[in-house]
């Protein structure tokens, strides 16, 4: 069953909110969670470090990739650097919705050997590149492994489109041809198209460094100090009667929330890795959805 269509009662995911009285305490629990994942996901891919069989062996490396990603994320937004964190967030983003198209396909084994022949052509490109950076600033050329390089980029056709009028070769920008948009555009999930929207042009600016992440920063803070002048926290006043979750407290609840989604929902396209407890799964995914909402948001 996908993760988007697992619900738990009212009742069961009241039974696992703790109060909270601060924003600081919803990043604790968010923080909570994204932890107890992980270490579900990391005990899952040691369970498989042994398998001999490809198709596990690259369900084990793409879930281990995923892990890294969320644990960079959850290292950055406990530093309070949820700007930072949302460029990792999207390379999670990009890694599930090509997995969902990898699943999709008719043969998935044929599919992967696709996936990762053009990731062995994404690295010589970036070693044909780096020799040639090299050769530019003096260093020799036609090494043996110039030599390698060219040789075996000049053997993956599939990846190449119709030469220029000048020669120069073309070379495809994906594996699947699809662009990232078009993935979640796409994907079974409905939400992906507003999660793209999210990271690719709301929050560009984070990704990018570009001037507007420097403005936003500043206008976040604003807000920060408007909403902790409006609601100010009492010893014996509750968090739903006190500052709520805002600005850049919000920004960062919602950052390793998302990112936190991913991965499960990863997980759950990796049929040859086992996944997490279904009661578990469903308990982590409730509990982020009530930290995190917000109008509009799409966390799930």
């Amino acid at each position: 069953m996908a993760i988007n269509e697992e619900h738990s009662s009212a009742e069961e995911d009241q039974e696992k909110l703790p109060p909270l009285k601060q924003a600081s305490d919803v990043h604790s629990l968010l923080l909570s969670v994204a932890n107890k994942v992980l270490d579900a996901a990391e005990q899952a891919s040691e369970q498989s470090a042994t398998a001999k069989d490809y198709d596990t062996k690259f369900d084990m490396r793409i879930l281990l990739r995923g892990t890294k990603s969320l644990d960079a994320v959850r290292l950055l937004i406990n530093a309070g650097h949820w700007e930072y964190a949302t460029s990792i967030a999207r390379q999670l983003f990009e890694l599930l919705v090509n997995i969902e198209h990898l699943n999709s396909l008719p043969d998935r084994s044929a599919a992967q050997d696709k996936y990762t022949g053009f990731g062995f052509v994404q690295f010589f490109l970036s070693e044909s590149r780096r020799i040639e950076f090299d050769k530019q600033r003096g260093r020799p050329g036609a090494t043996d492994w110039e030599l390698a390089v060219t040789d075996f980029l000049s053997k993956s056709s599939q990846f190449q489109f119709p030469p220029r009028a000048d020669g120069t070769v073309r070379w495809q920008k994906s594996w699947s041809g699809k662009t990232t948009r078009a993935l979640a555009e796409s994907s079974p999930d409905p939400l992906r198209a507003a999660q793209y929207e999210l990271l690719f042009s709301a929050w560009s600016e984070q990704t990018h460094a570009a001037p507007g992440s420097f403005t936003t920063s500043l206008f976040v803070a604003f807000e920060d100090q408007i909403i902790a002048d409006e609601f100010p926290v009492g010893e014996n006043v509750t968090f739903e009667k006190s500052r709520p979750l805002a600005g850049a407290g919000l920004r960062s609840a919602q950052t390793i929330g998302i990112a936190t989604l991913f991965l499960l929902q990863l997980w759950h396209q990796l049929p040859n890795i086992r996944h997490p407890d279904p009661k578990k799964s469903r308990m982590w995914t409730s509990i982020i959805r009530k930290l995190t909402e917000s109008k509009g948001f799409p966390i799930g």
